[in-house]
């Protein structure tokens, strides 16, 4: 089975959205798309054209966990890198 464009960009995002799941931020996304596959599923349908709802709701995200990191000691950064790389990794 081949994968769609869309897989990766789709995959990806589940590791921030299982990451930070319990944020004001992702609960509402969650809320508002009904679940947090549909979320993603959006996300990654939406990441291909670069525009829609959900690509919007991505980008707020980002920024708001870039503003988050940046406030972050650099332990903290490093425990982040390797929760994600790990989750990564082992999917």
């Amino acid at each position: 089975m081949l994968a769609s464009e869309d897989t990766i960009p789709h995959e990806y995002a589940h590791y921030y959205i299982d990451t930070f799941r319990d944020t004001e931020i992702v609960q509402e996304a969650i809320n508002k798309w009904g679940s947090e596959e549909a979320l993603v599923q959006a996300i990654g349908e939406q990441a291909v054209k670069q525009k829609g709802e959900a690509w919007s709701w991505w980008d707020k995200f980002v920024n708001w966990l870039r503003n988050k990191y940046n406030s972050w000691k650099q332990y903290d950064k490093e425990q982040l890198k390797n929760i994600l790389t790990n989750a990564y990794l082992a999917r």
